[in-house]
């Protein structure tokens, strides 16, 4: 949980969608801080905050307990910097042919029947970045790559951006670099001129003499910000299709959530490499989704306990904030949407794809290949991969019952695509045809009208389901397939031409006597 200060903007590509064919910047959350408010708001990422740079940083625990922060260059850059360092790094551009953690291409048509046109790489925005350390297993880090496209945004540039983002880890024991969580979106965006800077990280020491990392430069209406100008965010133009290719580690696998209209997914294996680590080409194509978007705020006088208690012991008034995948996401909404009329703040277009935590049953749980992707235009959804339970893959989403305007249904989109083998690995199937069940239910049990499709095509199972409106329903898909039918046999008893002492029982369908046998 976050605290919405007057210095840290709120935290998001929020947008507004509305049918005229120039529109209108973004919208944006408030960012005034007023400590007589009380108030919530749901974001996609941090990623515009200063926070979401390239950058290393150890961590310590000192005998009293407190926490030490510092910077770090590198492993053992420094007496601070030889265990417990954790960070990100931001994907560069592949400008190599066996480089690993990187952007290889973007692709935009202007709608979903056209041909996807290859962007143009232009440069990689100023900030800060971090050395590659290959002997470690580390690779660059580097900052918000820029591309050029003749598919026009609402804003009538061809500008995108791709953010795109791996969590990192040494481990002093192995003496290596291993990677986490990987966020990555892409982002329509105009130049703006403006009082900005890049974004930054520097120590600063406590009151109580600790060491600590503040950040500086990020600001919520930016994709990215340079000194003098920022990429302003803007919604995709209607009809927009997008195709990202990463190259990742293979170890970047298991289940990915998406912001995807109708996804597709490619995955194969890279050639080569640089640091003696296995990567591979996955490649997202799809629609970006319209997310409506939560934000609300009201009196702290009138706050109810319930939402007092929710904001914790340290809150001072304001608007707090957390991810839309979060803990906290599911419980925010339920509290504070009576404050908005249970309708959204705004509407934006997002493409984004991400990692999620892997699922519990074995069938799911395989980090080292991509086993499937859930996606969904869900206000808030879960952070994990669908449960298996009670022989269906079950997954919740919520989200407010109206958009903006206060009188038009928010309704739904979830896309489910899961490797064909790790479906029939659950249900024990063969490799016969399946076929499948989806529902949305509510939590009281009640079933949603939606409008579902399901296809199996190559090594992938897709299923969808559109239409649904909100509380809080749960998407529970459950795969079928027909039994082999019953093959009926026959038992013939054959005798010896030559000896008739000799016989031999011969079992099966339509079964015949073998040379040198009759039937007895």
């Amino acid at each position: 949980m976050r605290k919405l200060l007057a210095t840290i903007a709120a935290l998001l590509l929020f947008g507004s969608f509305t049918p005229t064919s120039a529109r209108a910047d973004s919208w944006v959350p408030p960012s005034d801080f007023d400590a007589n408010s009380i108030g919530f708001n749901l974001v996609e990422s941090f990623y515009n905050t200063g926070e979401q740079q390239s950058k290393l940083i150890s961590v310590s625990q000192e005998s009293d307990g407190k926490f030490q922060e510092h910077l770090c260059t590198g492993a053992n850059s420094s007496e601070f910097c030889k265990s417990n360092i954790s960070g990100q790094i931001l994907l560069p551009y592949c400008d190599r042919p066996a480089q690993s953690n990187c952007v290889e291409s973007l692709s935009i048509a202007g709608s979903p029947s056209e041909q996807l046109v290859p962007a143009s790489f232009i440069r990689q925005a100023t900030g800060p970045k971090v050395t590659a350390d290959p002997g470690r297993g580390l690779t660059e880090g580097s900052t918000v790559s820029l591309w050029s496209s003749d598919i026009k945004n609402t804003k009538g540039t061809g500008d995108y951006a791709i953010y795109a983002a791996l969590s990192v880890g040494f481990s002093s024991s192995a003496g290596t670099f291993t990677y986490g969580n990987l966020t990555s979106m892409v982002v329509p965006y105009a130049m703006q001129p403006g009082p900005y800077q890049q974004p930054s990280a520097s120590e600063f020491v406590a009151s109580d003499g600790t060491s600590h990392v503040s950040n500086s430069g990020g600001r919520v209406e930016c994709v990215f910000t340079e000194a003098g100008q920022c990429g302003r965010i803007q919604d995709f133009s209607d009809g927009t299709k997008v195709s990202m290719t990463l190259r990742l580690v293979a170890t970047i696998g298991g289940w990915f959530k998406g912001r995807v209209v109708d996804p597709t997914i490619e995955v194969s294996p890279g050639s080569g490499s640089e640091n003696g680590a296995a990567w591979q080409r996955i490649t997202m194509t799809g629609e970006p989704a319209k997310v409506p978007l939560f934000y609300a705020k009201g009196p702290k006088s009138s706050a109810s306990q319930a939402m007092l208690d929710f904001m914790g012991r340290y809150w001072a008034g304001g608007v707090n904030n957390a991810r839309s995948d979060g803990p906290l996401a599911f419980q925010a909404l339920e509290l504070f949407k009576n404050l908005t009329g249970d309708s959204a703040a705004g509407v934006s277009t997002i493409w984004s794809m991400g990692s999620l935590a892997p699922g519990a049953n074995p069938c799911l749980a395989n980090t080292s290949k991509v086993l499937g992707i859930v996606s969904t235009n869900a206000m808030v959804y879960e952070p994990n991969a669908p449960e298996f339970v009670a022989g269906a893959l079950k997954y919740k989403v919520g989200g407010t019952h109206f958009l903006p305007d206060k009188s038009s249904l928010s309704e739904g989109t979830y896309d489910l695509i899961i490797d064909s083998k790790a479906a029939r690995c659950l249900y024990g199937f063969t490799s016969a045809p399946i076929s499948a069940e989806i529902s949305v239910a509510t939590s009281d049990g009640q079933t949603k009208v939606a409008t579902t499709t399901f296809k199996e095509t190559g090594t992938w199972v897709k299923l969808s389901a559109r239409g649904f409106t909100f509380s809080q329903p749960t998407v529970s898909v459950k795969l079928t397939q027909l039994a082999p039918p019953k093959v009926k046999t026959s038992t013939v008893i054959c005798v010896s031409l030559k000896n008739k002492k000799i016989t031999k029982t011969i079992k099966g369908v339509n079964p015949r006597c073998p040379s040198g046998f009759k039937k007895k």
